[in-house]
């Protein structure tokens, strides 16, 4: 019977190490193909996707074959799913569809949208922001920047009274989320 020395056990230990490595983020911009890449090489941990164009029309990869494919490749692992506050993308009735059907599927992927204040701060559209499918919804406490393709109008509610009817309406509904936060301005 073979004895490791202390100094053996240390050189195993050192061999078994390697250096930590950066989460893998896959981006799929709007204006791109919807391309997922090759089948092979490391996991992503994020998706970033932007669903809509500038105008506020849906991307057009960002369709039932592209969740396919995605539920295809991933659908075992842990992930995060970004919706990124595109013009319109939070609420849009596909992006809803589609958010639904990985949440009928019980796919345990944390689901994030990102939105300006402007985008969900009006009466009626608090209670569709109160009640979905996202795990967390991330609110920049500010108007959405207009554009010549978009138009924005400014929000009626602050921020506060936002939340405030967040929390009654999923109160009265008996949900706990998406549980919404106060996310930091995008870096100019």
């Amino acid at each position: 019977m073979e004895v490791q020395s202390l100094a053996d056990r240390r050189k195993v230990a050192g061999a078994r190490r390697c250096r930590p490595t950066g989460m893998h983020i896959i981006e799929f911009p709007a204006m791109s193909d919807g391309s997922h890449g090759p089948k092979t090489g490391p996991f992503p941990e994020e998706l970033r996707l932007e669903t809509t164009y500038e105008n506020g029309q849906i991307a057009s990869w960002f369709d039932d074959n592209w969740w396919l494919e995605t539920l295809q490749r991933w659908k075992d692992r842990p992930l995060t799913i970004h919706i990124l506050p595109t013009p319109e993308a939070l609420l849009h009735t596909i992006v809803l569809h589609e958010l639904e059907i990985v949440r009928r599927l019980q796919i345990s992927w944390k689901l994030i949208g990102h939105c300006y204040l402007s985008d969900i701060a009006y009466p009626q559209m608090v209670t569709r922001a109160a009640v979905n499918q996202y795990d967390e919804i991330r609110v920049m406490d500010e108007d959405r920047t207009p554009s010549e393709s978009y138009e924005v109008r400014p929000a009626k509610l602050t921020i506060a009274d936002m939340f405030e009817q967040v929390k009654t309406i999923q109160a009265s509904e008996k949900v706990s989320a998406p549980l919404m936060t106060r996310a930091p301005a995008p870096r100019s």
